[in-house]
């Protein structure tokens, strides 16, 4: 029945459904194909909530993203400052979606976008902000572009409020910190901030090569329904995706600790204390033998 709803109506579902983390792939495969062909009927409101909604709920739709970089290109001028922020951090979340063959996705992130998040620079919330700087990551330093990106005025700025809204160490931090000095011998840099504005939750040495370890609490993962399957419930966030692969486009050797996977640690047979130096210490190696490009992907 999704050929009765209105464009508004199809951008809502897709956003109460991410909203609330409900895994459902089905419907978000048929809110796709239903509003692709639609989107020239979308307001620039819809169209930006339905990138957002999927960039959200971590589905891929390239045919989609294809069709919403071809329409809202042209209407740019029609977009509020949130509608910009959303389709910028939607685009950079799912990483580099396919490009159109009516070069859609590099003239929407052309010189007009820039123009327009300038213009709109003194009416960004302090999330579009946030959302702006991590399309900038992906804009620059992952794809290697440089045309369409705002001033550096609201460039400071977007930087500047993505590195005030890092967070505190949990107490399941601070347990793995503990381990990691046990296993290294030394105490480890902890919230370190890197120049793109990440906060590394501990930064190790290891066999002579500098690790990034992140440890990954509940909120890390996307909620799932009560239906859903183990991996559902295991699946990490779009957000904790893309700063995990925004980490390793950038150069770091990456390992993250899922707080599940510390939990089974204390519930095995053994020493716990050792477990978890074995635990560690494969992580670390696994990510120290790991081939690491920066730069444009």
């Amino acid at each position: 029945r999704l050929d009765a709803f209105s464009g508004q109506g199809v951008a809502t579902l897709a956003w109460s459904y991410a909203t609330l983390q409900h895994a459902q792939p089905d419907l978000f495969d048929a809110i796709a194909a239903e509003a692709a062909p639609r989107l020239r009927r979308f307001s620039p409101q819809a169209i930006s909530t339905i990138a957002w909604a999927f960039a959200t709920a971590g589905r891929p739709a390239p045919a989609l993203f294809e069709a919403i970089a071809d329409e809202a290109a042209p209407r740019l001028a029609e977009f509020a400052p949130q509608g910009l922020a959303n389709l910028a951090w939607a685009f950079a979340t799912v990483g580099e979606p396919s490009r159109s063959t009516s070069g859609g996705e590099a003239e929407l992130f052309g010189l007009e976008f820039g123009r327009r998040c300038d213009a709109a620079a003194d009416l960004f919330r302090r999330e579009e902000l946030t959302q702006l700087h991590v399309w900038c990551l992906w804009h620059s330093l992952e794809c290697g572009q440089t045309e369409g990106m705002p001033s550096e005025g609201l460039r400071r700025r977007c930087h500047a409020e993505f590195t005030a809204q890092q967070g505190r160490p949990s107490r399941l931090q601070r347990h793995v910190g503990a381990a990691l000095f046990r296993l290294v011998g030394s105490r480890p840099r902890e919230e370190v901030t890197i120049p793109e504005g990440y906060s590394l939750d501990y930064l190790v040495e290891w066999r002579g090569a500098r690790v990034a370890v992140e440890v990954d609490g509940p909120s890390h993962y996307a909620a799932a329904s009560a239906t859903a399957s183990a991996a559902q419930h295991r699946a990490p966030s779009s957000a904790t995706l893309l700063k995990r692969r925004q980490l390793r486009s950038f150069g770091w050797r990456l390992v993250s600790i899922p707080y599940f996977e510390w939990d089974q640690l204390h519930a095995a047979k053994g020493s716990t204390a050792e477990l978890q130096r074995r635990y560690l210490a494969a992580a670390l190696d696994e990510a120290v033998a790991e081939t690491v490009v920066a730069g444009v992907s």
